[in-house]
Order: C-alpha cells, then sequence, then structure tokens
C-alpha cells in the first residue's frame, strides 16, 4: 500500500469479485436468495451493497411464475372480456366498426380492453408489471362501482346487450381483481403504484377533450368541456386522478396486507 492509500479514510468501495448470494439482511429476513450482487468491501468486512440489495428485491417482485391453474383462469377472464367485446358492436345500428369505434369512446371499454390483453398476455405466459396490474385492478374497480353506485337503476339494456353489459360492468372487473387478489404475490407497496394508478383517468381525460374537440361527443358529464369551462375541466380531472390513487393505493395495502403470501 503506497502512501497515498494510507492517508485515505476508510471507505467502502464496490467490486465485482467475488460474486455474493444475498442470503439473509442484518436484522435476519429473508433477502432474495441466489441473485448475484455487487459487494461493498469495507476495512473490517465485505456486504452486500444497499443499491444491489434494493435491485435484488425489485427483481424477485417481478420473477413469480403463475400456476397452470392461474393462467387458464386468467384465459377463462381474457376469452369472456373479447368475446363481450367482439358481440358488442353487433348491437348498434350502424355498420361493424362504426359501432366499434362508438364503443371504444367510453372508459368502461378502455378497461375491459386493457383487463383482455393483460389477461391474455398472462396465459400465455408472460409477465406483467406489478404496478400495471395494480392499475388495472383500481381501474376496473371504479368501473364497477360508478357503474352500481350511480347508472345501474336507470340502465336496463335488454336481451344479448344485457350480458354485454354485465360483463363489461360487472363480471370482468369482479373476475379480475379477485384474480390480481389471489394469485399475484405482495410486492410493491401503495405509493410505488400511485403513478402507474393515476395513468388511465388522465390519459381518459385528455382523449376525451382531443375526441370532443373533433366530434362534439363527451362520453361522461366531468369532461363535457363545453359545459364545463377549462378551470372545472382541469379540476375533475385531478380530482379523479387523486380518488384513483388513493383507492388504488388502499387496495394494494389491503391487498398485501390480507391476501395469500404467494412465492415467485
Amino acid at each position: 500500500m503506497d502512501q497515498g492509500d494510507e492517508r485515505r479514510p476508510f471507505r467502502r468501495r464496490v467490486t465485482d469479485e467475488p460474486p455474493a448470494l444475498i442470503r439473509q439482511s442484518g436484522s435476519g429476513s429473508q433477502e432474495a436468495p441466489g441473485i448475484p450482487v455487487k459487494v461493498c468491501r469495507g476495512p473490517f468486512f465485505m456486504t452486500a451493497c444497499p443499491a444491489a440489495i434494493s435491485h435484488a428485491k425489485a427483481m424477485t417482485m417481478t420473477q413469480h411464475s403463475y400456476s397452470n391453474r392461474q393462467r387458464i383462469i386468467a384465459g377463462l377472464i381474457a376469452a369472456t372480456a373479447f368475446a363481450a367485446l367482439a358481440v358488442q358492436p353487433t348491437l348498434g345500428e350502424y355498420s361493424y366498426l362504426e359501432n366499434l369505434a362508438g364503443v371504444l369512446r367510453f372508459f368502461t371499454i378502455w378497461g375491459n380492453v386493457a383487463a383482455s390483453g393483460t389477461m391474455a398476455a398472462i396465459a400465455f405466459g408472460f409477465r406483467v408489471s406489478p404496478k400495471v396490474l395494480a392499475s388495472l385492478a383500481t381501474m376496473l374497480t371504479v368501473i364497477g362501482l360508478v357503474y352500481w353506485g350511480l347508472r345501474a337503476g336507470d340502465h336496463d339494456p335488454v336481451g344479448i346487450d344485457r350480458i354485454t353489459n354485465q360483463s363489461h360492468h360487472t363480471v370482468i372487473p369482479a373476475a379480475f381483481v379477485v384474480w390480481w387478489a389471489l394469485c399475484t404475490p405482495p410486492s410493491i407497496n401503495g405509493m410505488q403504484a400511485v403513478p402507474a394508478i393515476m395513468v388511465p383517468p388522465l390519459s381518459y381525460g385528455a382523449f376525451a377533450v382531443i375526441l370532443g374537440q373533433l366530434t362534439g361527443f363527451y362520453a361522461y358529464f366531468f369532461v363535457d368541456l363545453p359545459s364545463l369551462g377549462w378551470w372545472q375541466f382541469i379540476i375533475n380531472n385531478v380530482v379523479l386522478a387523486v380518488f384513483f390513487a388513493l383507492l388504488g393505493a388502499g387496495l394494494v395495502s389491503l391487498k398485501n396486507r390480507f391476501g395469500p403470501d404467494l412465492k415467485g
């Protein structure tokens, strides 16, 4: 060791050698077994770097593999959602494509399309971010709550339309949320999911403005820009996004506290 090294105060340095397998944290809790991480070498001991521990935790969050039964159930949810979405445009009085464009203006259909695609991806073995799943669970919860709290009493479709309507507003939202609660392991906390949870309402608000300016159609009263004016429109969308954030954070917290402790 030269004199410059002797004068340098002790500090931890990072080395790639030897690789370490994180087994336990300082408190004795289990930490991402089997994942190589960098090692911080101090004057008296070597330990896993905090940043490496966080990275290892993040890796284990996305390494959960779904069982065949969970994937089959996800596939059934996806198929049910897709069937209802495919049938819905046949019930209008215009062409299939015109009716399809019409139903895609609604937030409920956005949620069902997202649920169908996500469940199909899982059924085929793809992994989906826990933040995306939490965001969709919140979105579909709001769809069900708003329908049954505000619209169900005044909305009475008949025939096949009644079946597809119940699929969009009840069956798919309930099935997705229950699957998410029971088939995914605890991972992120509620606050970590908030940015992703706020994406759907804010995205739909922007879409509603563009669609309304182009066509004059506003699907919901809280995005009716000509009636509200810009300030009230902005306030409505901010309040809605905050509501989504609070509800979603609460759902994630409840899931992590009371849901099954699944292992990856």
